[in-house]
């Protein structure tokens, strides 16, 4: 194989199971953003956000149910080949190279901005909690770093990672349920459906942005073993973020009340705090709870970085040996970026403007997608007209 031309995926040691599809997608979305959607929910729909952000799962479902179905129309290509392919002529390649710059390099800026303002803000919620005394550019390099040491490798080991962590990710769950059996009043979160149509239109628009990192499956579809299963492996991985979420607010609500949660900086962080296991068999839970938080968010890093590689090398065709290059050579411009919001409410604001951005990105590679299928039927109607003539 030419190394100037490399495949989608090579074999089936390249490709993801079922499993591993899912715990990808499941650890893209859940990250730092775990820690404060309760700010955003709360803020657009009061104690409403309790049904709110179960209407607003059912939206993000759709959409990646129809993201989903337009990649299953290539099977075993990412979105940088499919755009390429579409865009260029048989006769003169490169034109479909550098007219999918724009949408690729739109793709690659944002999976860059998302793993520094990720990194960096998960890094004030250490240095604020724990690392009080550790310099925040320390924990940037770690992040970064330890990243790019395991983005250098192949796709597979990227998600063999989901698929090892994936089941740390579900133990707060008790943690929260114990903080909601014990502190829990069922006056804070009432009344109920209180908002008007339109409230609930606004509040389930606003309440979609905390559904973030689902834009990498147009890159990891290419390497699905049964891609026609992605459907329901996806399906999965959306029904238990939404389920995650749910009862995140949902104890938040019914211990703190929506006032006090508008005031709080971390709340799932204080909601652990409270939680007391009879018998005192562990003492500050919280720090239990941290180091899932960081377990989550550095597999949310892993998905996204190895996005950005893998797009790069399919982009510039370059060879398998050149991931590592491109990890570690990324690593400077990442860490600048992480560093660049000079405060943490500059940290806040940036983050919900690269939320905000995947959206652009959604838009822009579904056009792609939506062309590429639209010209390849009318190529299959002109070739069949051509036939019965």
């Amino acid at each position: 194989m030419n190394p100037r031309n490399p495949k989608q995926s090579d074999g089936p040691n390249e490709m993801l199971s079922t499993y591993q599809s899912t715990a990808l997608l499941i650890n893209s979305s859940v990250s730092v953003g775990v820690l404060s959607l309760q700010h955003q929910v709360v803020r657009s729909s009061g104690t409403d956000g309790i049904w709110v952000i179960l209407l607003s799962g059912l939206v993000i479902m759709l959409f990646v149910y129809l993201f989903t179905k337009l990649m299953q129309q290539f099977p075993k290509k990412g979105f940088v080949t499919i755009s390429r392919d579409f865009l260029g002529t048989k006769s003169r390649k490169w034109t479909g190279k550098w007219l999918s710059a724009p949408v690729v390099v739109g793709a690659g800026l944002f999976w860059l901005m998302a793993v520094a303002i990720i990194s960096r803000s998960f890094g004030e919620v250490l240095k604020t909690s724990v690392f009080i005394k550790t310099p925040t550019v320390v924990i940037l390099l770690a992040f970064i770093l330890g990243g790019a040491l395991v983005v250098a490798n192949s796709p597979q080991i990227i998600a063999r990672y989901n698929e090892i962590v994936l089941p740390f990710l579900f133990l707060p769950i008790p943690l929260l349920l114990i903080s909601l059996i014990q502190e829990g009043e069922l006056v804070n979160i009432l009344p109920l459906f209180q908002l008007d149509w339109w409230g609930v239109i606004r509040g389930v628009f606003q309440t979609l942005f905390i559904f973030a990192g689902y834009s990498v499956i147009f890159v990891y579809m290419a390497y699905y073993q049964e891609p026609r299963g992605a459907v329901r492996s996806h399906m999965w991985g959306v029904g238990t973020v939404i389920i995650f979420y749910w009862i995140t607010l949902l104890s938040s609500l019914a211990v703190f009340g929506p006032v006090e949660l508008e005031r709080m900086m971390w709340p799932t962080l204080e909601l652990v705090k409270m939680a007391s296991v009879p018998g005192m068999i562990f003492e500050r839970m919280e720090s239990i709870f941290l180091v899932i938080c960081m377990i989550a968010v550095f597999t949310t890093i892993l998905n996204v970085y190895g996005a950005y590689v893998d797009m790069v090398i399919h982009f510039f065709s370059l060879g398998k040996e050149r991931r590592r290059w491109i990890a570690w050579g990324s690593t400077p411009l990442l860490f600048l970026l992480s560093l660049w919001p000079s405060d943490l409410n500059e940290v806040i604001r940036l983050r919900e403007m690269v939320v905000y951005s995947e959206w652009v990105v959604y838009l822009l590679i579904s056009l792609v997608l939506v062309g590429a299928w639209l010209n390849r039927q009318w190529k299959k109607r002109r070739s069949g007209n051509a036939h019965t003539m």
